[in-house]
């Protein structure tokens, strides 16, 4: 645009310096066409501005740092020629905020569709919205531009990565939970219900050892306790606007990764975000929340509120996604384990034993192929 403009100057100036100089006719009429060319055009753009249609096409999904192919799609309906149209295209991440702006520079001919292609992604997990929010017609030199009234969007996601991670359950002698139904195929840690009973094997914990049953049958016997069938386990997903994008998204691998490797086990569990209870039970739900999640930046101020309000959560074990201090930590451990998992590099924060039960602080890049202890 910056070139044909100046293109346009140099030959404006060119046929007035003949005009003066040499009085040559032909000049002062090449010179008159350059000017009249671009005011010519006006009346033609301002009849179009409102007929021109746009529409934007994106792939749905898309990984972090790939970009997805777009396109943008332009219909006039007249007969009038659209000979150069502007478009600002922009997509920004509604989860981080991130945003990025290309443009696209095409034309229309009557009665007829044009579409231009770009290249658009983030490194970052989230909903991308692609928007043109601004198409301009222009003249052949690009000196005069007239505002569109159409615009268009479609929307991308970028998916959390996961990374292999192991959840140990162990029991917790503290619980004083039972559950109505347990598990028919899968041991858990409710010392309150046996799963069954089995020899020992190397690794058994020695408080799991069934004595009297040893003593008669004279073979150390183990016994596996029952995995209650309803969601003891809590996610909680603390997060605000504050947070960089990379502290961002690597919350939301930890949180997909745990609650992935969770499913795999078959253990139903409960994500809390947003100062929303989500039940999860299957990889559907996981894969819904997960996109609910990723449609609008986090409010922690909601969280915090729904926690502040419940200390007394009736959950064996609560996990909490942050990447700053939980003042409600210690309080919420009076009635269970809680497990806080950091996301990024930085030194821990020291957190004080609680009254009961302890609370466990993991750093989430030091649990990539490692495992987890939830305590239930």
């Amino acid at each position: 645009m910056i070139a044909m403009k100046l293109g346009w100057a140099v030959l404006e100036g060119i046929c007035v310096w003949l005009t003066l100089y040499y009085g040559s006719g032909g000049a002062l009429a090449l010179g008159a066409m350059l000017l009249i060319l671009p005011l010519g055009s006006l009346p033609i753009h301002l009849c179009l501005r409102k007929r021109l249609r746009v529409r934007v096409e994106a792939p749905a999904m898309a990984r972090k740092g790939d970009e997805g192919g777009v396109t943008v799609w332009l219909e006039n309906p007249t007969l009038l020629p659209a000979l150069r149209i502007r478009c600002r295209v922009t997509a920004r991440n509604q989860l981080n905020g991130e945003s990025c702006t290309q443009h696209v520079m095409t034309w229309a001919f009557p009665k007829g569709q044009r579409r231009a292609s770009l290249r658009l992604g983030s490194e970052y997990c989230g909903r991308i919205r692609i928007s043109v929010e601004q198409v301009k017609l222009y003249d052949c030199f690009g000196l005069i531009g007239v505002p569109c009234g159409c615009t268009g969007e479609a929307h991308m996601t970028v998916q959390p990565d996961t990374f292999p991670i192991r959840v140990n359950l162990i029991p917790n002698p503290d619980s004083q939970e039972d559950s109505d139904s347990y598990s028919q195929d899968r041991p858990g840690a409710d010392l309150t219900e046996t799963f069954q009973i089995r020899e020992y094997v190397p690794g058994d914990s020695i408080r799991q050892i069934h004595w009297k049953l040893s003593e008669k049958t004279g073979t150390l016997m183990v016994r596996e306790f029952g995995l209650p069938a309803e969601n003891q386990l809590l996610l909680v997903f603390l997060s605000d606007k504050s947070l960089s994008p990379e502290q961002l998204d690597a919350m939301l691998d930890t949180l997909v990764s745990v609650s992935s490797e969770l499913l795999r086990q078959e253990l139903p569990h409960t994500l809390l975000y947003d100062g929303t209870l989500h039940e999860i039970s299957d990889l559907e739900d996981l894969e819904q929340t997960v996109h609910t999640l990723l449609r609008s930046a986090p409010e922690i101020e909601r969280t915090a509120a729904f926690l502040q309000e419940h200390l007394t959560l009736s959950y064996a074990h609560i996990a909490l996604i942050a990447a700053n201090d939980i003042p409600v930590a210690e309080e919420l451990s009076q009635t269970g384990c809680v497990s806080i998992l950091f996301p990024d590099a930085g030194a821990l924060p020291e957190i004080a034993e609680a009254g009961r039960v302890r609370i466990h602080a993991f750093r989430a890049d030091a649990l990539r192929a490692g495992t987890l202890h939830f305590e239930l």
